[in-house]
């Protein structure tokens, strides 16, 4: 059977269309499955989401602690030990991303599980955590002072 008659079909099953696609002697390409790209989709952004959370709290750490409200600067500092505690399980990926790998065959790009530039989320680890120590360091600066 061919990849156009199955396509014609309506008793056969997504599982074997694809089969039948990856069987087929020509390179084919065929779209994701629409609810496969809305849950892609809902866990790019929620994963976006999660990641200005935390940026959020990387840059407050710093300001928190020049306003010299220590308190709220430890509370952002601790929500961040938690999410690298979180990724030092996972083995230093973000569950999000694993669970994206489940929606998608495109894993090339740094990119494929969240909405950042694509330099920006290869080197998203080593930026941010910089600004994490040296906000942690400002904070014990500040505080000392």
């Amino acid at each position: 059977m061919t990849f156009e008659r199955a396509i014609a079909m309506t008793h056969v099953t997504t599982v074997q269309r694809v089969k039948l696609l990856y069987e087929s002697d020509k390179l084919r390409w065929e779209p994701m499955s629409v609810n496969r790209r809305r849950k892609l989709v809902l866990i790019k952004s929620l994963h976006t989401a999660v990641w200005l959370f935390f940026v959020a709290c990387i840059i407050g750490i710093p300001i928190a602690a020049a306003l010299r409200r220590f308190f709220v600067a430890e509370v952002l500092a601790g929500l961040v030990f938690v999410e690298c505690a979180v990724l030092a399980l996972n083995r230093g990926r973000c569950p999000l991303t694993d669970l994206a790998t489940r929606y998608t065959d495109d894993r090339a790009t740094a990119n494929f599980d969240i909405y950042l530039p694509e330099w920006l989320a290869r080197h998203n680890k080593v930026l941010f955590g910089t600004l994490f120590v040296g906000g942690r360091l400002f904070l014990a600066w500040q505080y000392s002072a």
